[in-house]
């Protein structure tokens, strides 16, 4: 097997080509900074930022991120920028993304990762602390507005209203 691998390396390599294993799947961050390992200023989007968690791991993975975060919840927004005032090429945003802009109610969960666009279940965690309602954006009106061309990571985590997100791009 080693024979086979070093011929085909070899053979490869007169087109100026390589074959390398690669471990991906344990670390998502980890995984798009060597996908994106040539840009300099990447442009992420954190749709349902919460308090900040992804934008920490974004910021010890990537040199010079420019992130732009999403949260609607206005308690947990007001959390959120209290612990990442100061960030350079951070832009935080107190309204959601979906597939149309509206208004729409969302309920504020005690447990803020858990809040959410839908109705809780019967088995969901926490309570409810409040329902309100909150504005909501789309990405192509978004980036319009900002000028921005392209999205090199897209993180959504928006308890189960992901697709509406996707919909709105």
């Amino acid at each position: 097997m080693q024979l086979v691998k070093s011929i085909l390396n070899k053979s490869l390599g007169l087109f100026g080509l390589e074959i390398r294993r690669v471990q991906r799947g344990r670390d998502a961050i980890r995984d798009a900074k060597e996908l994106l390992a040539n840009l300099v200023e990447p442009v992420i989007f954190d749709v349902g930022a919460n308090l900040g968690q992804s934008i920490e791991k974004f910021r010890r993975q990537f040199d010079c991120p420019r992130i732009h975060a999403f949260e609607p919840s206005p308690k947990t927004f007001r959390d959120l920028s209290s612990r990442v005032e100061n960030i350079p090429l951070l832009k935080l945003n107190n309204f959601a993304l979906g597939s149309e802009p509206q208004l729409t109610e969302f309920y504020e969960n005690s447990q803020s990762d858990m809040s959410s666009f839908l109705r809780p279940g019967e088995r969901h965690w926490g309570s409810i602390d409040n329902v309100t309602d909150v504005r909501v954006e789309t990405v192509d009106h978004y980036c319009k507005s900002n000028v921005i061309e392209k999205i090199d990571l897209l993180k959504i985590d928006t308890q189960g209203y992901d697709l509406e997100v996707l919909n709105g791009g």
